[in-house]
């Protein structure tokens, strides 16, 4: 027959389904399978969880709507009625109401069916909501029975795959402020004014590395460090005679400027020398701009939000000199006037009147003479390799 166990706490809460079989764990037998509306007391005892209180009616009952809680702090927690388009605030068993007495209410563009694909994070007094077909929204805590709903910002994306297709370029006109983005491919459309687009340079060979000890750097110059870009802005005094160098802190930081060492002057015993050189953070290697205003499939307006490379700074270039091209494309055999014979080296190029071998390495063969192939012929075709 079975024999009966004691269980005089469940402290243990409940155990997973994988600890189910160790039986010689001490919490074993503290513990239990399945606590299903339950809470565990501290002392050890379970008592029933609380029911829901009926606090007012939603705003329209033929419509299902979904409870989120917005907790702030220990002491001041809510719970969200996300509806049809609207989401509402409950606070200490109480809806929270307006001026007029209505609840407080802010609009959402999330349908009814649509509620259960919202995901929820919250931060400090902020509750994100991120659904796969709409701009994510803040909703942000004013004061205890203030609120307002922002649409999200993305600052630093996130991007598309980086552009495979190096025959398509883009240039900024600027480095920060207002600009103007253009592409050498129609790339742009209405719809894209508000997101942003990531410029990265490829050419970094003017960024030397950042090093300790480095001599004699330069106001103005750039550096490469920590993954960042780094501009001189200024250089302890150097000593009569000697130089400055870099000092033994590398450049790390992500705004503003910062000295790399500690300023002071030293000497090797013959010559004296500083140390320390102030640098200027530029940027990561890539710069932001969001877009808005939409000009045309290559060009639009926007605003830095992250300072841009300087070598993607310009423009595309342009053409300095008219031209055209003739022919179908196809066609690689044309016919050259006064030639008579069939073979591409036996002809003559004049520049200036002096004639010149087209084909550097051609030689011409025994008996035959260099300009054998001018003459009064009707014309042969010439050979486009």
């Amino acid at each position: 027959m079975a024999t009966p166990v004691l269980q005089p706490t469940f402290t243990g809460g409940e155990l997973s389904p994988s600890l189910y079989a160790r039986v010689d764990l001490a919490r074993y037998g503290t513990s239990l399978r399945t606590a299903k509306n339950f809470i565990v007391r501290p002392y050890g005892g379970v008592v029933n969880r609380p029911g829901f209180g009926f606090v007012g009616e939603v705003k329209d009952s033929t419509k299902a709507v979904r409870l989120i809680p917005f907790e702030f702090s220990s002491d001041v927690a809510y719970v969200l009625e996300l509806g049809h388009e609207y989401v509402r605030f409950i606070y200490q068993g109480a809806y929270v109401v307006d001026g007029m007495g209505d609840p407080f209410e802010i609009a959402t563009p999330w349908t009814e069916d649509e509620r259960r694909d919202v995901s929820v994070t919250q931060s400090a007094d902020v509750l994100y909501m991120a659904h796969p077909s709409y701009q994510p929204i803040e909703i942000r805590r004013l004061t205890v029975s203030t609120f307002e709903a922002r649409l999200f910002a993305n600052k630093n994306g996130p991007f598309a795959p980086i552009n495979s297709d190096e025959s398509r370029k883009i240039a900024v006109s600027a480095e920060t402020g207002n600009v103007t983005v253009t592409s050498s491919a129609a790339i742009f459309t209405a719809g894209m004014v508000g997101s942003l687009i990531y410029v990265e340079e490829k050419d970094i060979r003017s960024q030397r590395p950042w090093e300790a000890g480095w001599k004699s750097p330069f106001i103005g110059q750039l550096c490469r460090s920590d993954g960042k870009v780094y501009k001189v802005t200024n250089i302890t005094a150097v000593p009569s005679g000697g130089w400055v160098q870099t000092g033994g802190i590398r450049p790390i930081h992500e705004s503003g400027r910062a000295y790399d060492g500690p300023q002071d002057v030293r000497s090797t015993g013959t010559t004296n020398y500083s140390v320390g050189v102030e640098w200027e953070y530029q940027h990561a290697g890539y710069g932001i701009v969001q877009i808005t205003e939409f000009t045309s499939s290559t060009s639009v307006n926007g605003v830095v939000t992250s300072r841009i490379p300087a070598s993607c700074v310009g423009g595309l270039g342009a053409a300095t000199t008219t031209w055209n091209l003739t022919g179908d494309g196809v066609t690689t055999v044309f016919t050259i006037a006064g030639a008579s014979s069939d073979s591409n080296a036996d002809y003559t190029v004049t520049f200036d009147g002096v004639p010149v071998q087209p084909d550097p390495f051609y030689s011409p063969p025994t008996g035959i003479g260099g300009g054998g192939g001018q003459g009064g012929g009707d014309g042969g075709p010439v050979y486009v390799p």
